[in-house]
């Protein structure tokens, strides 16, 4: 696999999350989160585009450098989101339990993390290292 191959599937994989988070959009009791699931998105979105480019100007190098932005990457992630919750509930004033905040968000985070995980291992396995 080689890193041209990861914007096309990428773009398939961003537009299926968008697809199921429009269908997420329809149910009435999380029409409310959706500006934040929608500003996740795009949040995500950008921070997959950046790992995969930090991920490429590492080819061919040690395995240890590759974990080493694989795991910064996921960290990043994680921080940013936790952020992005305590902003967003502290500006627009979210209810803490609500389920409806959680669902498109939860969706939008995992589905971003685990296609990024799997393709970025996979991508790791084609690539000759030092």
């Amino acid at each position: 696999m080689n890193n041209f191959a990861f914007l096309p599937r990428f773009l398939m994989v961003a537009t299926l999350i968008a697809a199921v988070l429009l269908a997420i959009g329809q149910w009435d009791f999380v029409a409310d989160a959706m500006q934040f699931a929608w500003i996740s998105y795009g949040v995500f979105f950008a921070l997959t585009l950046i790992t995969f480019i930090m991920i490429s100007r590492s080819l061919g190098e040690r395995f240890q450098h590759f974990m080493n932005i694989f795991f910064t990457g996921m960290i990043l992630k994680f921080f940013v989101a936790g952020a992005m919750v305590l902003i967003y509930k502290s500006v627009v004033g979210v209810a803490a339990n609500s389920i409806a905040f959680a669902i498109p968000f939860a969706w939008v985070y995992f589905s971003f993390l685990i296609w990024e995980t799997i393709w970025l291992l996979r991508f790791n396995k084609t690539t000759p290292s030092k």
